[in-house]
């Protein structure tokens, strides 16, 4: 398994592999269960943490394929919130798991603050569901609300949560 999207983020890349496998995993597991079918995990990307008003989300991007012969990869994208053990045995409840097709988004936190790509400024639109404003550029998302955090346009909010 590769990882993908760069190297580790700061300055303990294997810790970083690791929280990105485990994540993938999960996210996978749940997906397979839901869907009746057996995927091998591939490829991983970087986990980002996505803060929220409760417990922060986890958004990543992985790449899996069927066992088949013959099956193509796909990408997909997960987002996991942390939870209590007592919820869940691996401490994340699955949010969104799913492949991502030719019209996903990319994130657009810059770290300056969020861009709108609406065009519209944060005050007259806190929220917009179409993006992820605490992902950067390369965690790349399904179109619309599939999943639930980073959709505050509010600048001050993610700066501190990227990892």
């Amino acid at each position: 398994m590769k990882e993908y999207g760069g190297p580790a983020l700061g300055p303990k890349p294997k810790i970083h592999r690791q929280q990105s496998i485990r994540i993938a995993k999960i996210a996978l597991d749940y997906y397979t269960k839901n869907n009746k079918i057996k995927l091998e995990l591939l490829e991983v990307g970087p986990v980002v943490s996505v803060a929220s008003k409760f417990y922060p989300y986890k958004h990543i991007n992985f790449t899996a394929r069927s066992s088949k012969e013959g099956s193509r990869e796909k990408l997909f994208f997960a987002e996991l919130q942390l939870c209590s053990r007592r919820q869940t045995p691996s401490g994340f409840n699955v949010i969104c798991c799913e492949p991502l097709g030719c019209d996903s988004t990319a994130g657009c936190w810059t770290g300056r603050g969020m861009d709108n790509p609406q065009g519209t400024s944060a005050e007259s639109k806190d929220v917009d569901s179409t993006y992820c404003f605490g992902c950067g550029p390369n965690i790349l998302h399904p179109k619309g609300a599939k999943y639930a955090g980073g959709h505050c346009a509010v600048p001050y909010i993610y700066n501190s949560a990227m990892l």
